[in-house]
């Protein structure tokens, strides 16, 4: 009986190294969120997570849409940050009041966290930045966080655009959480 266990065991421990190792030549990786990086794509992810990541270079216009989550490396910051995309290059973007539009169409956010309250007279959440009219140029996208209080993200000038070339991947499923009921969830 006892060889029948061990046996069963080193079988099982064999098949999940090597679906490790088929699912790492095929560019799928854990990565843990980093704990002190912040709210700013809470609730979608939070920090301490860790999730299954699609690590691949060279993303090119047509593999990216509107509301994909991405990661990328920033100057100044020591671990890829992850945002959602808004808008893709040579699209116009406005955000006031009423909400986000893209070449001139309000887009449903239904991923979109405020944590303030409205503020009088607007519609306008607590803490949402506004962003005239401005033009995504060519190789660029404009991106956000999903908490939209505490996001550092295109519609800050300085944080700017995302170029294209320096995506390297995105976040797929939630493999462990803090709160057990999002372990297996899609990240969409």
């Amino acid at each position: 009986m006892g060889k029948k266990i061990f046996k069963i065991l080193f079988l099982a421990i064999l098949i999940i190294v090597l679906l490790f190792v088929v699912a790492r030549l095929a560019g799928y990786r854990p990565m843990k969120y980093p704990a002190d990086v912040g709210n700013s794509m809470y609730p979608t992810i939070s920090p301490g997570d860790i999730w299954l990541c699609r690590i691949k270079h060279g993303y090119s216009s047509k593999d990216l849409q509107p509301g994909m989550l991405i990661l990328f490396p920033k100057e100044g910051y020591k671990f890829l940050l992850t945002k959602r995309i808004i808008a893709l290059e040579n699209q116009i973007v406005a955000i006031n009041d009423q909400g986000t539009f893209i070449d001139g169409e309000k887009i449903q956010e239904p991923y979109a966290f405020y944590s303030g309250e409205k503020p009088s007279g607007t519609n306008r959440p607590h803490g949402t930045s506004e962003v005239e009219t401005v033009s995504v140029p060519p190789g660029k996208l404009f991106v956000m966080g999903d908490s939209r209080d505490n996001s550092l993200d295109s519609r800050d000038p300085e944080f700017g655009f995302i170029d294209i070339k320096d995506i390297v991947g995105q976040p797929l499923m939630v493999l462990w959480a803090r709160d057990k009921r999002r372990i297996g969830r899609l990240i969409r």
